[in-house]
């Protein structure tokens, strides 16, 4: 409230996709009362935030170069979040990105990487989300 927002950008479901199946249902939960919870205030003093809910990157594969997961389990977590995501987000009428499937097109159309350790987005990425690109 101290900001007065007018827009909030959330950003959800990495660190959550952790729980995997498992969690599902509560971060479902938590993220519907977090959105009727932001919906509901005024922190500009006159009228609720716009809100966006913004999914999580997919995990490169990295593995021959970094040593890293090849992402398969991540991804496949990553997938369900990003899902229960834009269901929670159509529900409650906010706007939803996905760059899980955003992400997971660039790293299939090029040949470089687009992350630092298959998490990070690194900086040729950076520029790509900044300038709104598709992938290719």
């Amino acid at each position: 409230s101290r900001l007065r927002p007018d827009v909030m950008i959330a950003f959800f479901g990495f660190n959550e996709s952790f729980e995997g199946v498992g969690g599902l249902e509560n971060f479902k939960a938590e993220l519907e009362d977090f959105v009727k919870h932001t919906r509901s205030q005024k922190y500009n003093g006159v009228a609720a935030p716009y809100l966006a809910l913004v999914s999580p990157i997919a995990f490169e594969d990295l593995s021959v170069t970094h040593g890293t997961p090849d992402g398969t389990v991540p991804n496949a977590n990553l997938a369900l979040y990003t899902a229960a995501m834009e269901v929670v987000a159509a529900k409650q009428k906010v706007k939803f990105v996905n760059l899980f499937s955003l992400t997971q097109g660039w790293y299939e159309s090029t040949d470089e990487p687009l992350t630092r350790d298959g998490a990070l987005l690194n900086e040729a990425a950076y520029d790509r989300l900044s300038a709104g690109r598709k992938p290719g």
